[in-house]
């Protein structure tokens, strides 16, 4: 059984299924007794830091374990993340034509060999913007929670302004049994 200990000093990668370049890439991979871990992995998006840890039993393609990815500063909403997104997400996304930062935590978890990979995300918005394509009335000063668990998304406590008016939102987006995209939002304005 190979065992080892990576560490890296300025090293850059990105995830091939979304491939949003980290840099600066600093800390420790040690892989003893089929047992793969990071901790304390740090990197750079831009200019805010990200920190990676994990713990990955049986490295292959009967792993099982986690690995957790979260920035520790607001990241922008720009081109380069927008492009790193599968390409039914990007242009959902690039529809809403957005701007502003958020911040990041994700987790991907296989809890046994058999087990589809779970993908949790949480995203946190501060002060964004959009302007959706199909209905072109700008919201500003967005902010609020997008979480997605398998693939279903929730929107929590979203809020905020077109000139003098504010706006809150809540709801989901999910695939249904037939694969058809359903989404439910309720909005109120004051």
């Amino acid at each position: 059984i190979p065992q080892g200990t990576l560490v890296s000093r300025d090293v850059s990668l990105a995830y091939a299924d979304f491939p949003y370049r980290l840099n600066s890439v600093q800390g420790r991979i040690t892989l003893r007794d089929n047992l793969l871990e990071c901790e304390g992995l740090e990197a750079r998006a831009g200019l805010c830091p990200v920190s990676i840890r994990g713990r990955i039993a049986q490295p292959g393609p009967n792993y099982t374990g986690w690995v957790e990815v979260a920035t520790g500063s607001p990241i922008m909403i720009d081109p380069k993340l927008i492009d790193a997104l599968p390409a039914a997400s990007r242009r959902v996304v690039m529809s809403m034509n957005p701007q502003g930062s958020a911040t990041l935590w994700a987790r991907f978890e296989r809890l046994s060999p058999q087990a589809p990979l779970r993908q949790r995300l949480e995203i946190d918005l501060i002060d964004c913007s959009i302007r959706y394509e199909q209905f072109p009335y700008r919201i500003d000063k967005i902010r609020g929670r997008l979480v997605s668990d398998y693939g279903r998304w929730v929107f929590q406590d979203l809020e905020g302004y077109n000139n003098s008016a504010y706006i809150l939102c809540h709801g989901g987006w999910s695939r249904n049994t037939m694969g058809e995209s359903e989404l439910n939002l309720h909005f109120n304005a004051m």
